[in-house]
């Protein structure tokens, strides 16, 4: 096992996690789907990626590999992505925190933090749903397709709270259907202390969460 890989591997173990190495651990789980539509490729081509042994084998090379494993009873997923970036090789690193709600919301749900360019769009008439809270409601952008729904849900203290602490500790949250998610822009390695932090303050998010989406 190379070096960086048995630094994965020794980070996943002091997260009471597994480290899958190459791309295979990742290719069988849900976060397949997931990196997939971000990526904006078809999902159901990943069979055919996987029945490809040449293909395969040259990704378990490139990719580095994936921590999977429970945490406080959430599925929890901690992988290094690159995107291709020549003049700064650096900066196209980034390190993923990914938990997934038992369960999805089934909302069209979309909760991101929001910037410049989100406030442009909502002046020209982009969907953002209004909490009520008057420290949320500027903090972040809020879309779902079931918006009825979403504005009920919205208007729980307890989540309003729980996206609150979330938010305000780093601009680089985004919660789905399938989870919450934490993207460290820049870097390829995150210590242990830093990931279990966001790992807790997004099961906390969660716990939130999770009894509001029958609402």
């Amino acid at each position: 096992m190379s070096t960086t890989r048995q630094r994965w591997s020794d980070l996943a173990e002091e997260l009471g996690l597994t480290f899958k190495p190459g791309v295979r651990g990742m290719l069988e789980s849900k976060l397949a789907d997931r990196i997939a539509r971000q990526q904006g490729q078809d999902p159901d081509q990943l069979a055919a990626v996987m029945n490809n042994g040449l293909l395969m084998a040259v990704l378990e090379k490139v990719f580095l590999g994936v921590a999977i494993g429970n945490y406080r009873d959430y599925e929890l997923y901690v992988y290094r992505n690159n995107r291709s970036n020549s003049s700064t090789p650096s900066a196209s690193y980034s390190v993923h925190v990914q938990l997934f709600f038992p369960e999805p919301a089934e909302l069209g749900l979309s909760i991101y933090r929001e910037r410049f360019w989100s406030k442009v769009g909502k002046f020209l008439g982009a969907q953002d749903i209004q909490s009520g809270n008057a420290e949320l409601d500027p903090l972040v952008m809020i879309k779902a397709q079931d918006e009825g729904r979403a504005r009920r849900m919205m208007e729980e203290p307890d989540l309003q709270l729980a996206l609150l602490d979330l938010f305000r500790h780093s601009d680089d949250f985004e919660v789905d259907d399938n989870g919450i998610e934490h993207r460290t822009h820049g870097t390829q390695f995150l210590k242990a202390h830093v990931v279990r932090d966001l790992a807790d303050r997004m099961v906390d998010a969660a716990e939130a969460i999770r009894p509001v989406l029958c609402i």
